[in-house]
């Protein structure tokens, strides 16, 4: 009986992991996303700002304003979709992949561009 009971909790332990794990890689994911757009921020002459963050269970929507640093041309806006790992969708080969996350950028003055980071970014 206790062997079963043991048997219970673990299997009860790594469904949870399993339903928690793509929660806990979108705060992870959120927390590194901001660093990136600061790192870029200032390795670049642009001026980066995170307009909207929704963050979601499987994935995440931002939105980001860029503008050249004199502000000499209008901000364009970019939609971003991050999905959050373990495992991700990758619409390049049409299968799944092991990654922290996948960031699919759609810019709607240019409709149809997207923009595939590397496992992890």
């Amino acid at each position: 009986m206790n062997t079963l009971k043991i048997f219970a909790i673990l299997v009860l332990l790594l469904i949870v992991g399993v339903i928690a794990t793509p929660f806990i890689y979108g705060i992870i994911v959120k927390n590194k996303y901001y660093e990136v757009v600061s790192i870029i921020k200032k390795d670049y002459d642009v001026d980066i700002k995170v307009i909207n963050y929704k963050k979601g269970w499987f994935n995440s929507e931002a939105t980001l304003e860029i503008s050249d640093a004199n502000r000499s041309n209008k901000p364009v806006l970019l939609q971003q979709t991050l999905d959050h790992g373990p495992i991700v969708y990758d619409d390049n080969t049409n299968s799944y992949k092991l990654a922290a996350a996948a960031i699919v950028s759609k810019n709607p003055s240019f409709p149809g561009i997207k923009i595939k980071y590397p496992d992890g970014f």
